[in-house]
């Protein structure tokens, strides 16, 4: 691999194909640490119709730094991957607390932020500060394991570490945040995972691989675990112009609200004095990185006697529109508002 031409291929590139998106072009330190953070593992697309809100209402690090938890999981509802948004205002809270406010201006001082690792600081570095580091996220891992033929496992520390050192050789001094969004762009459009277009590829002349086929096989990775599935019963309890909801204290999906829940044992549900009406109304499945939910989607309607749980609030459908509640609830937050409709 010839690291020169590399960088002189891929910036030629860039300059005549590079992406339209909200984010670039701002040198800002903490709109850019938004963006990086909003992007794992989440499509553009998506991204696209979040960042500009999220910024409204948290311009800078300060807004942020003082925000409610509560309020920063609302706007981040259907992002998923919550840890991310509680990071984020936690690292904002350092850089109140530790910088006056001031985003830090060096990679290693970036590095040590909660919620940013190695690739985040180096696109905030690169990016928006100059600084001449890579940014090795999946894409980058796939376009120089393919380039350089890489048969290691990218999986590994040291598969890792070795990428991340050939990123480093190609990455351009005098132009590090363009040669990493390079990266990124070729990454998502042309050395994609699944039928990559070898023959539009800028470094097609330069890759270890040469043809679709072959790329194909790169990166090499362990084999995924099998995700486990649980099955759930999920619980719409209607009493009166109310419904029944409980705060996550689970690692899981953790301060987020959802319905009551319970394992489903496949038997009928054993109901409690007060239930006035219960029907199952729908199946729901919602799918995790380690695991996947089947949901069973109960209807109930209660007197106001039914024996309500200390840790469920019960809320108006206003009420429920405030609370964030994670994509998982997607369908069962369908029928309680059906629900709550029938109720008037």
């Amino acid at each position: 691999m010839e690291p020169e031409k590399v960088r002189e291929a891929l910036l030629k590139w860039y300059d005549l194909h590079r992406r339209v998106l909200p984010w670039r072009g701002t040198h800002d330190p903490y709109e850019v640490w938004v963006s990086e953070v909003m992007l794992q593992q989440t499509r553009t697309e998506t991204v696209e119709l979040y960042y500009g809100r999220f910024l409204e209402k948290y311009p800078d690090v300060r807004a942020l730094a003082e925000s409610d938890e509560q309020d920063v999981l609302k706007l981040w509802e259907g992002l998923g991957y919550y840890r991310r948004a509680k990071a984020l205002r936690q690292g904002a809270q350092e850089v109140e607390a530790f910088y006056d406010g001031r985003m830090p201006h060096t990679y290693e001082e970036l590095l040590a932020l909660s919620g940013i690792g190695e690739y985040t600081a180096g696109a905030i570095a690169s990016i928006a500060l100059g600084e001449a580091v890579p940014a090795v996220d999946g894409n980058a891992l796939r376009v120089f394991s393919r380039l350089s033929g890489f048969e290691g496992s990218v999986d590994t520390a040291q598969g890792k570490n070795a990428l991340r050192n050939l990123a480093k050789q190609c990455l351009d001094p005098m132009r590090p945040g363009d040669f990493n969004q390079a990266v990124m762009d070729l990454g998502s459009g042309v050395c994609t995972p699944k039928n990559p277009r070898c023959s539009s590829c800028p470094l097609k002349a330069l890759c270890a691989c040469g043809s679709p086929e072959k790329a194909e096989r790169l990166p090499i990775k362990k084999e995924k675990k099998k995700q486990n599935i649980e099955e759930w019963d999920v619980l719409l309890i209607r009493q009166g112009n109310r419904i029944a909801v409980l705060q996550r204290r689970e690692e899981l999906l953790a301060d987020l609200w959802v319905f009551p829940m319970q394992r489903h044992t496949g038997e009928e549900l054993v109901l409690k004095e007060g239930v006035i009406t219960c029907r199952e109304v729908r199946m729901a499945k919602h799918v995790f990185t380690h695991k996947i939910w089947e949901m069973h989607l109960w209807c109930l309607t209660v007197t106001p006697q039914f024996d309500l749980l200390p840790e469920w609030r019960m809320v108006s459908i206003d009420q429920l529109d405030e609370l964030p509640f994670p994509s998982a609830m997607k369908a069962a937050m369908q029928e309680a508002r059906k629900l709550m409709e029938d109720a008037g």
